[in-house]
């Protein structure tokens, strides 16, 4: 019984050792506007790029175009790594956010009540540091939000969301980029009605660079 109880001892050392050996392992990262993990580490795709999105058949057509333009914004910012890519247009399958191992756009016409102002939001799934799915969803709730597909800022309605910066924003979230205060940020929190933000801001491009 001593010598079991002894050797039982040893384990627990042995495994709390290891333990310690682990956790040395991670050194905190400075944060550059990523969200983080427990261990202080940027979340991030980190060579799993690019993201390869579907577009759900929940999004009116119209959209698509203001999608691509915003994808591209994000390659263009980063040309030695393609970011995204669309690979599925009228993608089927469930109408919400799923965890199913896909990168989905959808159009939500139904949205919780607490958060009925969001004009959308991006859901990652992770494990470590890596980033293994996002999904973007649009709140299209009627009487919400009015959203402006066109190209031509100037003719934007002063009561209408501009669609390709809201894309641009929420596209930031899916590479795992957190919300910004710097004037000028393409990840500032809100985005007002009747405003056009396509243009990357300095500290996007310096949080870009900084992971990817």
């Amino acid at each position: 019984m001593r010598q079991r109880g002894f050797l039982s001892f040893i384990t627990l050392v042995i495994l709390a050792l290891l333990l310690q050996a682990c956790g040395r392992g991670f050194e905190a990262q400075e944060a550059c506007n990523f969200l983080l993990n427990n261990n202080s580490q940027r979340v991030s795709w980190k060579a799993r790029l690019p993201v390869r999105l579907h577009i759900h058949q929940s999004v009116p057509t119209q959209y698509y175009r203001p999608i691509e333009l915003a994808v591209e914004h994000w390659n263009q910012s980063h040309p030695e790594q393609k970011l995204f890519e669309i690979v599925g247009y009228g993608t089927t399958g469930s109408s919400r956010p799923t965890r199913d191992g896909h990168n989905v756009i959808y159009w939500l016409t139904t949205w919780d009540q607490p958060h009925s102002r969001e004009q959308g939001r991006t859901t990652l799934h992770w494990a470590g540091s890596q980033i293994l799915e996002a999904d973007i969803a649009i709140n299209a709730e009627p009487g919400r939000h009015s959203f402006y597909a066109g190209d031509e800022e100037y003719l934007m309605g002063p009561h209408q969301v501009d669609f390709k910066s809201l894309m641009i924003h929420e596209l930031g979230h899916a590479l795992g980029m957190a919300h910004m205060q710097s004037p000028g940020s393409v990840m500032s929190p809100y985005l007002a009605s009747g405003v056009s933000r396509r243009e990357l801001g300095e500290a996007d491009v310096h949080s870009l660079l900084c992971e990817y």
